[in-house]
């Protein structure tokens, strides 16, 4: 559809080159004064062509991801983490409707770019999810790509942001723990010491999965947290 689409506006462009061509000659050296400013008939219904064609074309994308969606409506694909997947998957059992969400389509196809290592591509992939769809559960599971991405980019103070911006949103257990995690690296990172310890303290009485554990263990000790935080030694 879309090559018919493109073929289409290559033969408008053609002819409605030389319509304007033939009926609108460039002025000679004799003519007096400036060429005339108006378009030809021609021309502006190329232009009208153009802008129609370009609405459809926008009319096709959105179609396809409306396909995607059906075709797939329960996917659970890109999750970050085992603990994302059992979250999203409780979620859906409870909510149904979760999994027919607007974006999951794109949320698919950004994490496809994450798992091909195109950290920019990415980025910008879930950012837009954030931008269409800001109150969409995906918007803050992609707030939660885009600190990780941030964190790998060493763009801690970016990272800060989209960590928090993720726990504005009524995330499962497992996904606010992941958020706090980025949350108190990147404070970490940024040397605000105690805010990091902050954020572990605040998870350290959830159940957390082995590997939260031994991120939250590892954070803990780059920030000096005092060692109640440290799950092993909760009583």
């Amino acid at each position: 559809m879309k090559f018919l689409l493109t073929l289409v506006v290559c033969l408008i462009n053609l002819s409605a080159a030389q319509a304007a061509e033939d009926s609108n000659p460039l002025p000679t050296t004799t003519e007096i004064g400036t060429p005339h400013t108006q378009l030809p008939p021609e021309v502006e219904r190329y232009n009208e062509l153009i802008e129609t064609l370009s609405k459809l074309t926008e009319r096709l994308e959105a179609l396809e991801i409306k396909v995607m969606v059906l075709e797939n409506p329960k996917s659970l694909d890109g999750a970050r983490t085992q603990a994302e997947a059992d979250a999203t998957k409780k979620a859906a059992e409870n909510a149904p409707s979760l999994v027919d969400s607007p974006a999951i389509a794109q949320y698919n196809q950004a994490n496809g770019l994450l798992k091909q290592g195109e950290l920019d591509k990415a980025k910008e992939a879930f950012l837009y999810i954030t931008r269409e769809y800001p109150e969409d559960i995906y918007a803050y599971k992609s707030w939660l790509h885009v600190g990780d991405i941030q964190l790998k980019m060493k763009n801690f103070g970016e990272a800060d942001k989209a960590f928090s911006e993720a726990l504005t949103g009524k995330l499962e257990t497992p996904l606010m723990i992941d958020a706090r995690l980025g949350l108190a690296e990147a404070k970490t990172q940024r040397e605000d010491l105690k805010a990091a310890c902050e954020q572990l303290a605040i998870i350290q009485k959830e159940q957390l999965s082995p590997e939260q554990k031994q991120r939250l263990e590892a954070i803990s000790k780059r920030a000096s947290c005092s060692p109640a935080v440290k799950p092993e030694e909760k009583k």
